[in-house]
């Protein structure tokens, strides 16, 4: 999207760092032969060779950075450790304390609200969002978020 931007406003595209635009050389290859200007704040003088080889470097590490992540889970795998285990035993467990927790909180609210006279899903919603009453996440209202908040509650 911001390349497309640049080649509309016909503007530079400002970067923090070369890796961070891509590490393939053929694609900052290809960008340096589109129509779109670009500098690196961490190489702003650097000329096309220069970025030729930032680009080539930035490739080659990407590939020792893969490498590396493989072979450790290889090795953890060797090691009788059971990958994605804390997330499916403890972190789904404690999201679902969390959601109980919330919508328990949230009883009062939705009684409150029947007791006024919103009774449809629809209608709850759109009072919690006029009050502007936080989601669990923070976040707008929806049908099934209060949906799955009545029924978990």
């Amino acid at each position: 999207k911001a390349l497309q931007q640049c080649r509309k406003e016909k503007a530079t595209l400002i970067i923090a760092k070369l890796d961070r635009l891509g590490r393939n050389v053929a694609f900052i290859s290809n960008l340096m032969e589109s129509s779109v200007d670009f500098k690196a704040v961490d190489n702003p003088h650097a000329n096309r060779l220069l970025l030729h080889m930032l680009a080539a470097f930035a490739e080659h590490e990407r590939e020792q950075i893969s490498s590396r992540t493989k072979e450790a889970l290889r090795a953890a795998k060797k090691r009788g450790v059971i990958l994605g285990k804390h997330g499916k035993e403890v972190l789904s467990q404690q999201n679902r304390d969390a959601a109980d927790k919330f919508a328990h909180a949230m009883q009062p609210i939705i009684k409150e609200l029947q007791d006024q006279g919103f009774i449809t899903i629809r209608e709850i919603t759109a009072e919690l969002n006029e009050r502007e009453v936080p989601t669990f996440r923070g976040k707008t209202w929806h049908l099934a978020s209060v949906h799955a908040l009545i029924n978990r509650s």
